[in-house]
C-alpha cells in the first residue's frame, strides 16, 4: 500500500497487522483515534494517536514504560513508518529510551 491510497487505506492496513482502534467521543463526534498493538512474546507496545488525516502521533514503548521510538506526521506517513518498524525483537528494533510515557497522577 502506498501514500496515495488514501487514509482509510491506511487505517485497514494497521487494522490487517493487528491493531485495535478506540475511538474518543467528544459532544457526540469522533475527536480522535486511538491505536494500539501490542507483541506476542514481547513486553513492547506500539501506539498511534489520530486526531485527523493530518495529524498523527505514534511511539513504541519498552516494558519499563520507555519511549524507543515515535514520529509525527500526516496518518498516511506514520502508518506507513509503523508498518515499517520491525517486530521489537529484531535485529535493527529501536531499543534506546529516548522519553518516558507520563505517568498517571494519583492524589
Amino acid at each position: 500500500m502506498s501514500p496515495d491510497s488514501g487514509s482509510l487505506g491506511w487505517l485497514v492496513s494497521l487494522m490487517h497487522a493487528g491493531w485495535r482502534f478506540t475511538p474518543t467521543f467528544e459532544d457526540g463526534n469522533v475527536a480522535q483515534l486511538n491505536g494500539v498493538h501490542t507483541w506476542a512474546h514481547s513486553a513492547y507496545a506500539d501506539g498511534v494517536m489520530i486526531l485527523s488525516p493530518t495529524e498523527a502521533k505514534a511511539l513504541r514503548t519498552d516494558p519499563d514504560g520507555g519511549v524507543v521510538w515515535e514520529r509525527v506526521g500526516t496518518l498516511p506517513e506514520v502508518a506507513a513508518e509503523l508498518l515499517g518498524l520491525p517486530h521489537p525483537d529484531a535485529p535493527g528494533a529501536p531499543r534506546l529510551v529516548r522519553a518516558s510515557v507520563p505517568r498517571l497522577w494519583t492524589p
